[in-house]
């Protein structure tokens, strides 16, 4: 068996002052990651030494995100922010499986798609 997983990821920030009492604040992010699982067998007792696969399995997903809150400070008791948040997440899977009375190696899964997500906030700080 071999699994393997490898990843990565990014993200940059962002501040600023739009005014004595506004601020704006972003974030972006980027990530990644690959999953690989093989799984092979030895099938023929005449030929140990030969390797059959019986299992490959492969994920690869990706995201980003992005943060943005702009924050207004009426004075020191009453504070009001809103922001947006947004994603997306893609994806693609394939794998394959032994069909042992056929001898095969064919692809039982193959499927791929994204997602995406957003939303708005708003909230007002008394103290």
């Amino acid at each position: 068996m071999n699994f393997n997983y490898n990843m990565g990821a990014a993200g940059l920030s962002h501040s600023m002052s739009l005014s004595d009492n506004t601020y704006l604040h972003s974030t972006l992010s980027l990530n990644g990651a690959e999953y690989l699982y093989n799984e092979k067998s030895r099938l023929d007792s005449l030929d140990p030494s030969k390797l059959f696969p019986l299992h490959k399995t492969q994920m690869v997903q990706s995201k980003a995100a992005l943060t943005s809150r702009l924050t207004h400070v009426f004075n020191p008791h009453f504070t009001i922010k809103g922001g947006v948040d947004a994603s997306n997440l893609i994806y693609q899977l394939q794998g394959n499986a032994r069909d042992y009375q056929g001898g095969t190696f064919p692809q039982i899964l193959d499927a791929s798609g994204n997602s995406t997500w957003g939303k708005s906030t708003t909230w007002k700080k008394s103290r």
